[in-house]
């Protein structure tokens, strides 16, 4: 898989890759937005839920933090047109 990216599908601009990563508190996420018309997309959630009798458990590593990266370029990339 490549990370380029399409352009923007509603307006044909130059998109960017944010990662708004924060190390200190285990939270990561990824946008791409464009830069002309702002229209943006953010990364899917890829963490592993557990079920605890009494709670919910997400985790979040490496892993599934590219695995979301991974996706959300796809998705973003993925049109109409584009053969089956």
């Amino acid at each position: 898989m490549t990370d380029k990216l399409k352009p923007c599908p509603f307006c044909g601009g130059e998109v960017e890759l944010l990662d708004y990563t924060d190390h200190m508190y285990g939270f990561w996420d990824y946008k791409i937005k464009c830069k002309k018309c702002r229209a943006y997309m953010d990364s899917p959630s890829t963490a592993i839920v557990q079920m605890q009798p009494d709670r919910l458990i997400q985790t979040r590593n490496e892993e599934t933090k590219a695995k979301a990266k991974r996706e959300l370029i796809i998705i973003w990339n993925r049109r109409a047109d584009n053969d089956r």
